[in-house]
């Protein structure tokens, strides 16, 4: 099982317009990227569906959204998936 060694969040966390990206840093010393999002930001991102104003995230792996976004509710997510070995397929290669 991958264990993470470190979390680097590399935008702000205050911003309430774009995804918040992470990397990763697991014992090997591999890097590995994610990003988050809140369902307010989700709203505001992501492509047009042809002919609608509804945006689409289509099934990204590497997408976490969640109701609120600090960096204890970050460092909680990624180091529960890492516990339930999902942390490489929940995260993309840098």
């Amino acid at each position: 099982m991958e264990r993470i060694s470190r979390i680097d969040i590399d935008d702000p966390i205050d911003q309430s317009d774009r995804a918040i990206e992470v990397t990763v840093t697991l014992d090997g010393g591999e890097r590995r990227w994610c990003y988050f999002m809140t369902p307010e930001i989700a709203r505001n991102c992501g492509d047009y569906i042809a002919g609608t104003t509804v945006r689409v995230h289509r099934g990204a792996a590497h997408l976490f959204i969640v109701s609120e976004v600090d960096e204890a509710i970050i460092t909680r997510v990624l180091e529960s998936v890492a516990a339930e070995g999902g942390i490489v397929e929940c995260t993309l290669p840098l």
